[in-house]
């Protein structure tokens, strides 16, 4: 695996997250998400951290940019299959989801495997509940 990769992938994700994420809730005025890491059971925690993004990952990035591609280009497939990532995310605040599968998607192609993004969103989620944790 290329750990470089990964580590920078990573920092783009959580930054570009933080990022987006505040500067929806200050200037738009984008309600803050929800904390359901407290209020989540066990099995919802273990389940976010390793099967959903295995799940996610194979759904979005694997087979519909690759279906998305018989028609279109792979910038406009991954567009679109971003795009309806975030949007089944059911949040108000759309753009880190957005971003998040646009660079799930670029690291599937920069790494050559499903894996990466894998990886990656286990990685994600892992930080997500632990800093819902700590608020």
């Amino acid at each position: 695996m290329n750990w470089g990769l990964f580590i920078v992938s990573l920092c783009l994700l959580v930054g570009t997250s933080w990022i987006t994420t505040y500067a929806g809730n200050q200037l738009l005025e984008v309600p803050p998400f929800e904390n359901i890491a407290r209020t989540a059971s066990l099995f919802n925690v273990i389940g976010s951290l390793t099967l959903v993004p295995v799940i996610e990952e194979l759904i979005f990035r694997k087979y519909l940019v690759s279906l998305l591609q018989r028609f279109f280009s792979w910038k406009i497939s991954v567009g679109i299959s971003s795009m309806i990532f975030a949007i089944l995310h059911w949040q108000k605040n759309f753009f880190p989801f957005l971003i998040n599968g646009l660079i799930y998607s670029f690291t599937m192609k920069k790494s050559g495997t499903i894996v990466m993004p894998i990886m990656l969103h286990m990685s994600y989620n892992f930080v997500a509940v632990i800093s819902q944790y700590i608020q």
